[in-house]
């Protein structure tokens, strides 16, 4: 009986992917600083302000502080009650609190005091409700840390903590400032791009939910579950669009790497060898991914040929929008390199349509395991006599 040579084995997506990872945060190493990873932060929307509270933990003590600075003190219940929190319930889109943890330790200790003060008032079991939302969230706006959020958008030199602020402090050149100046610099720092459609997206679906989840009962938990989904699904989006993962999305086999060989200002064809698999479908709305424009602009998928040389597939793409149109979308230039992917279904589309008709972007990786709320597992239990 034979033995397998483990050798011989063909890596696994998630060993390509840490192989690839490692691979570029030892360039972060040689360069002697972290490098560009996202072009687009998730977090970007709700800009850090007066209504962001931060919290550190020196030697394992809850602190908070304003944006301003202007105090700092140890963390009340009151404090964490407030994270997510509508900030003027007036307001026609009111805001929300949002709590910046320097790294994912003291945000566990904020989670903590939190639940521990639940029961004590109806604020504290509201505060609750919608952590229990934000915690487990991929992409959560409201609450994050610092080193997620940095390791999100750079590559960490080789031999340095990801989850460790003083480290990223030290990376960025950032050693002498305090703790709680170096976190208010190293995420006003973060980059930027003019693609916010995502993101805006993420923040509505965001507030959308803590709203629902300020509310007791089967209703509110019910629609706080549907816009974790969809959030999900636009928080994929932004990583499967961003023209600085492209590389690493390939590998991850949500991308597809493809070259233009034709283009017009409404038309474009693009080739991609035969042997790369691809799970688009005609008809459907597809992202191109320019890494070199640094954009990512929506089309039409509406033909998948083999080459006259057999040895290729050419994709035809077209507008998603009409001409003239202010969403009109550039064509490849041509000979230029580019990826396609499913386009994200986002909750609010961009111009007036009859029907929703998007997908929930499964295509974009495996579904995340997702705990349902408790009111809606009681509620579809057999009655028994």
């Amino acid at each position: 009986m034979s033995v397998p040579n483990p050798e011989l084995r063909e890596p696994t997506t998630a060993e390509k992917l840490a192989t690839y990872d490692a691979g570029m945060r030892e360039r972060a190493r040689i360069a002697g600083a972290p490098i560009l990873r996202a072009h687009t932060f998730w977090g970007q929307s709700a800009p850090l302000g007066e209504n962001t509270l931060i919290f550190t933990a020196p030697k394992g003590q809850l602190t908070v502080s304003d944006f301003e600075g202007t105090y700092v003190r140890p963390v009340t219940n009151r404090d964490v009650a407030m994270i997510g929190g509508v900030v003027d319930s007036d307001a026609k889109y009111p805001a929300h609190y949002r709590a910046v943890c320097d790294e994912p330790a003291t945000a566990a200790l904020v989670v903590a005091k939190l639940q521990k003060a639940r029961g004590t008032s109806d604020e504290a079991d509201r505060a609750w409700r919608r952590m229990e939302w934000m915690r487990n969230q991929p992409g959560a706006v409201h609450f994050l840390s610092v080193t997620d959020a940095l390791s999100w958008s750079f590559w960490l030199p080789t031999g340095l903590n990801e989850n460790r602020l003083t480290d990223w402090m030290k990376a960025c050149g950032v050693s002498g400032m305090s703790r709680r100046d170096a976190m208010v610099k190293l995420m006003t720092s973060l980059r930027r791009n003019s693609n916010t459609q995502y993101t805006d997206s993420l923040l509505r679906l965001e507030a959308g939910a803590l709203r629902a989840r300020n509310w007791a009962g089967l209703s509110a938990s019910a629609s706080a579950f549907q816009l974790a989904e969809r959030h999900l699904g636009c928080f994929k989006g932004i990583e499967a669009t961003d023209p600085g993962l492209v590389v690493r999305n390939e590998i991850a086999g949500t991308t597809i790497p493809m070259r233009a060989i034709k283009s017009t200002k409404a038309h474009a064809t693009l080739e991609v060898e035969l042997d790369v698999p691809i799970n688009l479908k005609v008809g459907s709305k597809v992202a191109v991914i320019d890494p070199q424009a640094m954009s990512s602009d929506n089309v039409v998928l509406t033909k998948l040929v083999l080459s006259p040389d057999g040895k290729h597939m050419h994709a035809a793409i077209e507008q998603a929008e009409g001409a003239g149109s202010r969403y009109y979308a550039n064509m490849p230039v041509l000979g230029r390199d580019v990826w396609l992917t499913e386009a994200p279904f986002l909750m609010f589309p961009r111009r007036k349509t009859g029907r929703w008709l998007g997908r929930s972007g499964a295509p974009f990786g495996p579904a995340t395991v997702r705990e349902m709320p408790l009111e809606i597992r009681v509620a579809g239990q057999p009655k028994t006599a």
